[in-house]
């Protein structure tokens, strides 16, 4: 046996170059296994021989592993009133080690501590609570957690480092904030009338939601918006021979889909974001008048009847903030994020701003 448990462990540790069966007492490693439905893959396994297949039982064999890591140990396991041996993929390992089974029925999660009586996990996690008290960390992560494969092994193994670091969650929430914009004219802009007019920033408040999508449960997200804001310009150039005035009132639905690190602390939590921005003006009026002076005769004319910025705009959006965890799922937070956005249309101007922004969780 002691042979068999070094064997075993030298074929997990290392890269396998092929699959592997084990008894009470053989290994036999370097084979090819033939993998199932998960169902099937709980109640038997069959190894690719010379002259066709070879199927094998739980009680038959004490555990099998592919190539790529998955390994599955034969356990007995309780089914409604009886009990029944099977074949449970083994998740994570460690003083806790969780396996899951499944059936045309059912898809049932397990525990075990110490090499313990096997224990079912239900959602409300009560199992695992118990088994885990010994590391001040889980009980929080364990109200966060989804009762998923993948967020159950990322408690066990939480539990076998006992980290302290903050359990990823989706997050949902409402922002407000502060958005300095400013237009700016692109290289090859269509309206020479305007090239040499100085156009003032504008302030507007801004308001909206978000949520927070943490990628495969780390600290990596993907963070979308949706934010509203109202921007007011307006600019003159004066000449001896002639004015120029240009209006322009913008109201402005943001998207920016941003990927977010939050750095891993406990409670100030410092996060960068960037990504693809688009946005809407949903109200977009341009004014452009040009005033002529000659022979003591004032004539106003309107220079252009189109818009001076396009209704739909696509850019980027980068930024650097702070976040303060309050208890459970809720967090502040405080950011500043440049963004820039514009047209394929030389005739629209580009739009430039700053946001301070606020955000909170619920």
């Amino acid at each position: 046996m002691l042979f068999l448990a070094a064997a075993l462990s030298f074929t997990i540790s290392y890269s396998q170059k092929g699959d592997y069966i084990a008894t009470d007492s053989t290994l036999n490693t370097g084979i090819n296994l033939i993998a199932g439905a998960a169902k099937d893959n709980s109640q038997f396994i069959r190894q690719k021989i010379k002259n066709g297949e070879k199927k094998y039982t739980p009680d038959q064999l004490t555990e099998y592993g592919f190539r790529d890591g998955t390994v599955f140990e034969s356990k007995i396991i309780k089914l409604e009133a009886s009990e029944k041996r099977v074949f449970l993929e083994r998740l994570a390992t460690g003083t806790i080690t969780l396996y899951k089974y499944v059936d045309s029925l059912h898809t049932t999660y397990y525990i075990t501590k110490d090499s313990s009586e096997l224990l079912e996990v239900l959602r409300d996690m009560e199992s695992l609570k118990n088994q885990s008290q010994d590391c001040e960390s889980m009980a929080y992560a364990i109200k966060l957690a989804p009762f998923t494969k993948l967020g159950l092994r990322k408690l066990v193994d939480r539990y076998n480092k006992c980290e302290q670091t903050p359990f990823p969650y989706i997050k949902y929430g409402i922002l407000a904030g502060y958005r300095q914009m400013n237009l700016v004219q692109p290289s090859n802009f269509g309206y020479t009338i305007i090239q040499d007019l100085s156009i003032p920033s504008s302030g507007s408040p801004l308001i909206g939601i978000f949520a927070d999508f943490p990628i495969q449960l780390t600290q990596f997200s993907v963070h979308p918006e949706l934010s509203f804001s109202s921007n007011n310009f307006s600019a003159n150039s004066h000449t001896a021979q002639s004015d120029v005035d240009l209006l322009v009132s913008l109201h402005t639905l943001q998207l920016p889909l941003l990927a977010r690190y939050t750095f891993p602390t406990s409670t100030w939590r410092l996060f960068v974001d960037a990504g693809p921005y688009f946005s809407y003006n949903i109200e977009n009026s341009s004014q452009l008048y040009q005033s002529n002076i000659s022979d003591n005769t004032i004539t106003i004319f309107r220079a252009t009847h189109d818009k001076l910025v396009a209704d739909f705009l696509t850019g980027y959006s980068a930024g650097i903030g702070i976040q303060r965890n309050l208890g459970l799922r809720k967090t502040i937070s405080a950011e500043m994020r440049y963004t820039r956005a514009g047209s394929t249309d030389n005739t629209s101007l580009i739009q430039s701003a700053v946001d301070l922004i606020v955000g909170f969780t619920f």
